[in-house]
Parts: C-alpha cells; sequence; structure tokens
C-alpha cells in the first residue's frame, strides 16, 4: 500500500468532516473500530488528526508573507550595512575595531615585480599608441593656424617631442 501524498490525505479529512456535519449531524452513527460512533466522538477525532495539516498550511503561508516582506526590505538593508561599513571604516579605519563588526578588510594590491611593472608599462605605451591618446602637455602644445588667404585650418605638432605622460593614469 502506497502512502498518500499529505495534500490528499488533508482533502481526505477536509471531507470526511464535511461528511459528519452533513450526515451523522441527525443523530446517526455508523460503526467505527467495533463501536457506534456518532457526530459528537467523530468530529474530534478528525478534528484532532487534522490539526497538524492545518498548523503546517498556516506555517507555510506565514513564511511566503515574512519571506516577501524580507525580500521587499532587501535594498535598504544593504545600503544600511554599506551606509555602517563607510562609517566604521572612516571612524576606526580597516584595523581590529573594524573587523570585530563582522567586516573584512580590503585586500591589498600585491607588489609588482620589476618585470611585471615592465609589461604594464609596455601594454599602457602600446594601449595608447592604438588609441593616439597623448597626456595633457601633448595636447596643450597643439596650436591650430589659420592661413588667412584660404580659411584652411592645419594643426601644429607637437613641440618637445615628448609622446607619453611618464606612465601615468589617461583620464577619460
Amino acid at each position: 500500500m502506497t502512502t498518500p501524498s499529505p495534500k490528499g490525505m488533508e482533502l481526505k479529512l477536509l471531507n470526511i468532516q464535511r461528511g459528519i456535519a452533513a450526515v451523522l449531524a441527525g443523530g446517526k452513527t455508523i460503526p467505527l473500530r467495533g463501536q457506534a460512533t456518532g457526530d459528537t466522538v467523530l468530529g474530534p477525532m478528525i478534528a484532532a488528526a487534522l490539526a497538524p495539516y492545518v498548523n503546517v498550511t498556516n506555517l507555510r503561508s506565514s513564511l511566503r508573507v515574512g519571506v516577501e516582506a524580507r525580500n521587499s526590505n532587501d535594498a535598504t538593508v544593504k545600503q544600511l550595512v554599506h551606509d555602517v561599513q563607510i562609517a566604521v571604516e572612516t571612524a576606526f579605519g580597516q584595523g581590529t575595531e573594524f573587523e570585530q563588526f563582522g567586516f573584512k578588510p580590503r585586500k591589498q594590491a600585491q607588489a609588482l615585480t620589476p618585470e611585471q611593472k615592465q609589461l604594464k608599462v609596455e601594454k599602457l605605451r602600446q594601449t595608447r599608441a592604438a588609441r593616439k591618446t597623448m597626456g595633457k602637455r601633448q595636447k596643450a602644445a597643439i596650436r591650430g593656424s589659420v592661413d588667412p588667404t584660404s580659411g584652411d585650418t592645419t594643426n601644429a605638432a607637437p613641440t618637445n617631442g615628448n609622446q607619453g605622460n611618464g606612465g601615468g593614469s589617461v583620464a577619460k
């Protein structure tokens, strides 16, 4: 014999409860476990058997409501945690007090080896050459000139010949 699902058993108990109210309420009895049983005995037995099913249904609905409330408040809570983290970091730095609030300090960047630094500079120069970007000195050295007879404009070449900004960052 297979075990019915909890939902199926709950429906059977609800149907029995309805049948008791409809049929046995008039004083009729049924033979149950060798005894004549009426609605006054069978009704509470079915209600007691049905109570755990109803309890689970109520708990599930409460859980669903609670999860929805928690999820709707998620953005506000994340912002609050972020604000507290910034305030603690501002007040105490990233030391032991910061960690006592449960925050992990940011990892420090690993120091680059000379080979890695050289590779970084080479990549920077290749990128700047490919994009034809210039530093602020090279941009400032460009002067346009206007030919008064034709009205054409031309750009003068940079005068110092420096094509990089010494490996500094480029504003975008």
